[in-house]
């Protein structure tokens, strides 16, 4: 019976926890939080969120890796997922932690300078835009048609 007895404490304290977590998440995301019905998309954005929150309370030195961010999100919230990561963890920062993000959307590189950005055709890299030309900010045409290499056109 204790055995159970500390288990349920436990989920308990993750409960907690879980719920401390969320009220500052939505802060910086959530718009429609009344009815307590959330998109795919809050979600899975309130999923990376709260893990990156957790491993930074008990890991230094982070190199984390997120595969297809932009999964689930309407375009407006992957334009803006960038920002909200940045906001949610500016102030939870205090360790080295590199973030790496892969992804196939056009929102989401638009709101990168091309130097942080990697391409990648066939696994190798490449470097589809010019000099003077930029991702941040970019035609999402632009994007589509350097970015993803789609030279037969849109």
């Amino acid at each position: 019976m204790k055995g159970k007895e500390s288990k349920k404490e436990l989920t308990t304290t993750q409960n907690i926890k879980f719920q401390q977590l969320l009220n500052e998440v939505k802060k910086f995301v959530f718009i429609n939080t009344n009815n307590h019905k959330y998109s795919s998309g809050e979600k899975a954005l309130l999923y990376y969120l709260i893990n990156l929150y957790n491993i930074l309370e008990k890991e230094s030195n982070l190199i984390v890796f997120i595969d297809e961010i932009e999964l689930f999100l309407h375009p407006m919230w992957q334009k803006r997922v960038i920002k909200i990561f940045i906001e949610c963890l500016q102030n939870k920062i205090t360790k080295n932690i590199h973030i790496v993000i892969a992804s196939h959307s056009p929102f989401l590189i638009s709101d990168i300078p091309k130097e942080n950005v990697i391409f990648l055709k066939n696994g190798k890299q490449e470097k589809p835009f010019k000099e003077n030309e930029q991702t941040f900010g970019a035609n999402i045409h632009t994007l589509l048609s350097h970015g993803f290499f789609m030279d037969g056109g849109l």
